[in-house]
């Protein structure tokens, strides 16, 4: 396990002279065809800042209009902390192992500000990635069945097309992998979302996570900034109340969902858009609480996925894993490591977009 005790990394940063290149990828350092990687991350942003490398940097570094937030650093150098944690566990450990961890590789602090350099993700952002590819992933129709909450119409169905499934089984093992990877060493994701993974749209077809800016570990209280009302933090409760590592399968529920049918829960569709129909959003605001899932059929991973959120479902991600496995098998598909094993993807799949 990861050490806890008061012996968090060192993060002074080793240099006090000018700095020699820009914080970012400066524009005379790329090609001229070449964009810029630049995504916000739970508040903080994930910055080019060299070739094959990105930055995690807090909002005042990316917007002049932006007042410096100390809170917003402290948040950056949590990743920095997880990273380092991470880094002497692996150090010291007596057991290697063949699985890739599934999360951004680590390149070091910033030596003028401590703050966590990674290797470039090499996909996009989930969000991202369904939002231009919405048309050639997902199918919709009508559920039969009525719209949860008001009983007053019908949902419009969405997920995944029946011949990009396996995909969508091996971005779950990869996701499952890498929260299993964080909780072995005692480190809890806090919050955790489409913004956290990025996922590669060539072969190996890879996800993995970025950025830990609302993890708990050791004496760090682990945290979350979203508004979203289908929240294991968000229920209404006397008192603030710390992520666990149930809080982490409970996210981990939502990211297959969303993956299996396009949408966060309560987020399908602009109509029912949590963010701008306020009484759609009291609505799914009570479903945790109420013990209220939305539907999602076994195909779908659907019984798993609420096996995460029921208060006497999951305990651990292992649980999970194991449970995912099993399912895979039982329909003859064999797991290497934490890959679909003769995974094939339509080639088109990839080639187009919104």
């Amino acid at each position: 396990m990861a050490r806890d005790s008061g012996h968090r990394p060192h993060l002074i940063p080793r240099r006090t002279d000018r700095r020699a290149v820009p914080l970012l990828y400066a524009h005379q350092d790329r090609p001229a065809a070449e964009p810029i990687f630049f995504v916000e991350l739970h508040g903080p942003y994930l910055a080019q800042n060299a070739q094959d490398s990105v930055v995690l940097i807090p909002p005042h570094y990316a917007r002049d209009d932006e007042e410096p937030d100390p809170s917003s650093m402290v948040r950056c150098w949590k990743t920095t902390e997880v990273y380092e944690l991470l880094a002497r566990d692996q150090d010291t450990s007596a057991e290697p192992t063949s699985t890739p961890p599934r999360v951004l590789k680590y390149l070091g602090q910033d030596p003028w500000t401590a703050l966590p350099l990674m290797q470039k993700p090499a996909g996009m952002q989930l969000g991202a990635l369904i939002k231009k590819y919405r048309a050639a992933m997902y199918s919709s129709s009508s559920s039969g069945t009525p719209s949860s909450g008001n009983g007053s119409s019908h949902d419009e169905r969405s997920r995944i097309a029946s011949r990009h499934l396996p995909l969508a089984y091996q971005w779950t093992l990869h996701l499952i992998s890498a929260v299993s990877y964080l909780h072995k060493n005692s480190i809890i994701l806090g919050d955790l979302s489409d913004e956290s993974c990025f996922l590669e749209t060539t072969s190996p077809y890879a996800l993995c996570l970025a950025g830990f800016p609302d993890a708990g570990y050791g004496r760090v209280m682990g945290d979350a900034t979203t508004d979203r009302p289908f929240h294991p933090l968000n229920v209404p409760r006397p008192g603030k109340v710390a992520p666990s590592l149930r809080t982490d399968v409970f996210l981990v529920g939502c990211l297959v969902y969303q993956i299996m049918t396009g949408w966060w829960p309560g987020e399908e569709g602009a109509a029912r858009s949590v963010h701008t129909n306020h009484a759609w959003y009291d609505v799914v605001a009570k479903w945790i609480p109420d013990g209220q899932w939305p539907e999602l059929e076994r195909e779908f991973l659907g019984d798993i996925v609420h096996g995460c959120w029921k208060a006497d479902g999951y305990e651990s991600i292992e649980a999970v894993r194991e449970d995912l496995e099993k399912r895979l098998q039982e329909e003859g598909w064999a797991v290497q490591g934490d890959d679909l094993s003769g995974l094939e993807v339509d080639d088109g799949l990839f080639s187009g977009g919104n």
